[in-house]
This record gives C-alpha cells, sequence and structure tokens, in this order.
C-alpha cells in the first residue's frame, strides 16, 4: 500500500469531514496502518490550517477523532485549535457533537480538551440555551468525559440567567442533584 502517496492526497484534500472518512476507515481495517499514515504522511501543519479555517466544529470534531484513532499524540497536539473553536461557537448541540466525535476517537484527547475549556465561557452559553435537550445531552457528554469539570459547571450555573423557565428549572435541579458532590 502506498501510504506516502495517500498521505499526499489527503494533504491536497480540503474538507476535513473526507479527511475523518479515510482515516476512520483505515482505522477500523487496521490500526497500525491508521497510525504509520497519521504519523508518518501526513502534514501536521497543512491538516492544522484545514481545521482552524473549517467553520463546523461538528466536522473539526470527526476529524479529530480520526486523527486520534491514528494518533493520539497528534490529535492532542491539535487540542489548542479546537478549544478555539469551541471558544467560539455559540450552539451548544455542536459543541456536544465535536466533543462526542472527539470522545469517540480518544477518551484522553477528550478529556485533556474539555478540561482545558473555559467553565465561565461555556457556563454561559449554557445558560443562554432555550432547548434543554441540547442542555441535557451537552452536561451528559462532559459528565461522561471529566465528571470534575461537570461538577464546576454545576456549582456554578445561575439559575436566574436562564433564557427560559424549562432551562431555569433544569439547572435548579442539576445544583440541587449535584449540591453535596465535591470537585
Amino acid at each position: 500500500m502506498n501510504l506516502k502517496g495517500l498521505g499526499n492526497k489527503i494533504d491536497a484534500e480540503e474538507e476535513v469531514g473526507k479527511i475523518r472518512s479515510c482515516i476512520c476507515g483505515f482505522a477500523e481495517a487496521s490500526k497500525k496502518i491508521a497510525r504509520e499514515l497519521v504519523e508518518s504522511h501526513l502534514n501536521f501543519e497543512k491538516l492544522k490550517q484545514k481545521i482552524e479555517a473549517e467553520e463546523d466544529i461538528i466536522e473539526i470534531g470527526g476529524c479529530i477523532q480520526g486523527i486520534c484513532l491514528g494518533s493520539e499524540k497528534d490529535g492532542k497536539n491539535l487540542i489548542p485549535v479546537v478549544k478555539n473553536k469551541i471558544d467560539a461557537e455559540k450552539n451548544i448541540g455542536k459543541i456536544y457533537l465535536c466533543i462526542r466525535g472527539i470522545n469517540l476517537g480518544s477518551k484522553k484527547v477528550a478529556r485533556e480538551l474539555v478540561e482545558s475549556l473555559s467553565v465561565k465561557k461555556l457556563k454561559k452559553k449554557i445558560e443562554a440555551e432555550e432547548n434543554v435537550r441540547k442542555i441535557v445531552e451537552c452536561i451528559w457528554m462532559i459528565g461522561q468525559i471529566s465528571e470534575k469539570f461537570k461538577l464546576k459547571i454545576v456549582n456554578q450555573f445561575d439559575p436566574e440567567k436562564a433564557k427560559t423557565h424549562e432551562v431555569k428549572e433544569f439547572i435548579i435541579n442539576l445544583k440541587t442533584q449535584y449540591s453535596n458532590q465535591k470537585i
């Protein structure tokens, strides 16, 4: 198999979703081939630029998932780029899906990413959300990855800043549920 040629084709591909599909496909067939492809035949700087240029953080999460399946170390090196994208994203449903994708590739990388996020920024986004389902998914995923980070957010929620009565009630219930737990 010509991994160098494949690496060149991936380097030339602009869509991070297609890059994800390719690497995930190889990882499913052979972790060894996926690792060699990611670690030895991809231009990391080009990949980083593509991720920085991508606007859809769901696609970014999927791409990082593929990278992590090939090389956890390279996935970790992309955390600062993903963190900036999450900081800029307002839709917590998309944040949830991005983090979920990364978690499917590497729980370690997902934990490091989640624990690097700003509690204050993420808390404000959650309080501003009107859709309780999106909040539940986001909090649940964060808790699956880092219970400690979830407790930090829950402890800082202000129910009075919730956008809807339904969200306010949910936040009150969450705070009550976790009030006795220590960080």
